[in-house]
């Protein structure tokens, strides 16, 4: 480090400002490069780490990989039980895939990313959505087979 710098640093009024720059940048640019879908990206890495598969080895992540084993380190909210492991495997593969991201979506957005082929695209997703907690529903295991069909139904 240049001896400047180093002598810069050391002082705690020029940290301060340094600090204090890099939390306005962070707070103006903060909602600009996060994408919502990232949380079933990170989520899925993570699931598939526990399961004792690695980042870029054994399957494509968008990521560094780091994001993926710090995610797996994570405390779970669920307890460790057999009973457990199932539910957050149905959570995963349920909230994981593209069609139930799609059914969150309004009408209006839906018909503005994707289409059904001789269909009403809405009406098709309408089970999934149903079963979303926002909606009063819980995925179960007949709304994951309803999921799983649906690749057949477009």
């Amino acid at each position: 480090m240049p001896p400047r710098l180093d002598v810069a640093l050391h002082r705690p009024a020029i940290l301060a400002l340094l600090w204090a720059a890099a939390t306005a940048t962070v707070a103006l640019l903060i909602d600009r490069y996060w994408i919502p879908l990232d949380d079933g990206t990170l989520a899925q890495s993570a699931e598939r780490v526990l399961l004792g598969e690695l980042p870029h080895r054994d399957f494509g992540d968008p990521y560094t990989g780091l994001n993926a084993l710090l995610g797996a380190g994570a405390p779970s909210p669920l307890p460790a039980s057999p009973a457990a492991d199932a539910e957050r495997a149905l959570y995963a593969e349920f909230y994981g895939t593209c069609r139930a991201q799609l059914a969150a979506l309004t009408r209006d957005e839906l018909a503005a990313v994707a289409s059904g082929w001789r269909c009403d695209y809405f009406d098709v997703l309408a089970p999934i959505r149903a079963a979303r907690p926002v909606n009063g529903g819980a995925p179960d295991g007949d709304t994951l087979a309803t999921l799983r069909v649906l690749n057949f139904m477009l």
